[in-house]
């Protein structure tokens, strides 16, 4: 065989053979901590934190505003993915709706879904929640400034009074900022209102500013 040939194969097939051969060893060697790793991630994404409430519990609640709201809470540990952990309502717009952590169609079909880079109620960071315009959000056409809007949490209770609305383009990215260093609840859903027949290109976003004079609580990210 032609050297230049052998030196070519030799290039090619060496690193091939390698990586085969990490594989198999990864396989037969490695197979336990692999599992071990997998199966964590699924009890974290299934559980969320530990000892988090998961899951909107009325007596907990109860028991957080009876206690001082959320005085007893140093802070809050982000729940599981498609976790209902709140409660939110308007008697006036009609609006009672479970929030699920995670803006996902599961979340959607059950409730409305907070998108997950966005902050916990309480914790003094922009708080962006999307839900169905046909459904649960439906009660956002009527809403104007003056508005008001509760949220029921297992460690608490929180006010909110809508400031504005707008409408704006579904690729707007300067239609909320999630780097706010103050609370702003951001609802958002389909405009216009209703309409089911074709791909919508706007949102209708609803704006809220904090009320109560509850604390600003510490919220623990995934780097604490």
């Amino acid at each position: 065989m032609n050297p230049k040939i052998k030196r070519t194969l030799l290039y090619i097939l060496l690193p091939v053979a390698y990586v085969a051969i990490g594989y198999v060893l990864i396989f037969y060697c490695g197979g336990d901590l692999v599992k071990m790793v997998k199966d964590q991630i699924g009890l974290a994404m299934e559980k969320g934190a530990p000892d988090y409430p998961n899951g909107f519990d009325e007596s907990l609640y109860k028991k957080a505003v009876e206690n001082g709201n959320v005085e007893q809470w140093s802070e809050v540990p982000l729940p599981a993915i498609n976790t209902s952990y709140a409660v939110l309502l308007s008697e006036k717009l009609g609006i009672e709706a479970n929030v699920y952590y995670g803006d996902t169609d599961e979340s959607f079909s059950n409730g409305v879904g907070q998108y997950t880079g966005s902050g916990m109620f309480g914790c003094g960071r922009p708080i962006l929640i999307g839900g169905h315009d046909t459904s649960y959000f439906a009660g956002l056409e009527d809403a104007k400034a003056g508005d008001t809007f509760t949220v029921k949490t297992n460690y608490g209770e929180f006010s909110y009074e809508v400031t504005k609305t707008k409408i704006a383009k579904a690729t707007d990215s300067s239609a909320f900022d999630l780097e706010k260093t103050e609370e702003q609840l951001i609802l958002y859903t389909c405009y216009p209102f209703g309409k089911v027949t074709k791909e919508r290109e706007e949102r209708f976003f609803v704006y809220a500013k904090r009320t109560d004079n509850g604390p600003v609580i510490k919220e623990v990210s995934d780097n604490e």
